[in-house]
């Protein structure tokens, strides 16, 4: 960040205690989905959002209070400052060589279940009237609408607690957008590093698959360099991505 005055936020390496990679960054698609790349990378690359557990922001950002939104409870609220940081002209990296040990899961086993499932696919489309544009913003509630569809399909087929759970909550979401909806103010800007949308389609209805398909996508384009940021002195050498 001391060698481009450009960067805002920094996103270390975070692991687990064995020494397993846990987290990298995310990347966000047109229609909002968001995408948590967790190979190992050996350069600095550019990222649409940090990830939750630790990251490195520019002071005068800190000091801004649009980085913060209480509408966001437990989760996105990573994606939520990606946004931000880009459309007030600043970049995110990802920095491989810096490492932060982190054990998952306790903050969130704080929240009951339904909590938790509610947060996140209210804030979902929280983001999406937030950030997105008419498109954006039509064609990700269709792909949402359409998966909301698929789950009950799921549920009633199944007829397993753990789906129908997921309605309900996929439910009050809807209904939380539908009071709310008008009264979101949105944030205008068109410098958010989006990456391609080509999978966005299974992504919605069929995530696992749209997932690994997308993270296969984003290890070629690390590999071709399309992420890659344009100074060449921020290129990490093979030697000290392997001290991790």
């Amino acid at each position: 960040m001391e060698q481009d005055e450009n960067v805002g936020v920094a996103c270390p390496s975070v692991l687990n205690f064995d020494g397993s990679l846990q987290w990298t960054c995310l990347f966000v698609d047109r229609f909002l989905f968001s995408y948590g790349m967790k190979s190992p990378v050996n350069k600095i690359i550019l990222a649409s959002a940090p990830c939750g557990p630790v990251y490195v922001i520019r002071r005068s950002l800190v000091m801004d209070r649009s980085l913060f939104d209480k509408n966001l409870v437990i989760y996105r609220e990573e994606e939520y400052v990606g946004h931000v940081v880009w459309l007030k002209g600043f970049k995110i990296v990802y920095v491989p060589t810096a490492v932060v040990y982190h054990q998952g899961g306790p903050t969130i086993s704080r929240y009951s279940k339904p909590t938790f499932r509610f947060h996140f696919y209210k804030n979902e489309f929280y983001l999406l009237f937030k950030f997105g544009d008419i498109p954006s913003i039509v064609g990700g509630l269709f792909l949402r609408l359409a998966r909301l569809l698929i789950l009950a399909a799921v549920c009633v087929m199944r007829k397993r607690k753990t789906e129908t759970e997921y309605v309900i909550e996929y439910l009050r979401a809807i209904c939380w957008l539908l009071r709310n909806g008008t009264t979101i103010v949105r944030y205008k800007g068109k410098n958010m590093f989006y990456i391609s949308s080509k999978y966005s389609f299974l992504r919605a209805l069929y995530p696992s698959i749209g997932v690994r398909l997308m993270l296969k996508y984003l290890e070629e384009e690390v590999r071709n360099g399309g992420l890659d940021i344009p100074i060449a002195s921020y290129s990490c050498s093979s030697e000290s991505f392997n001290t991790i």
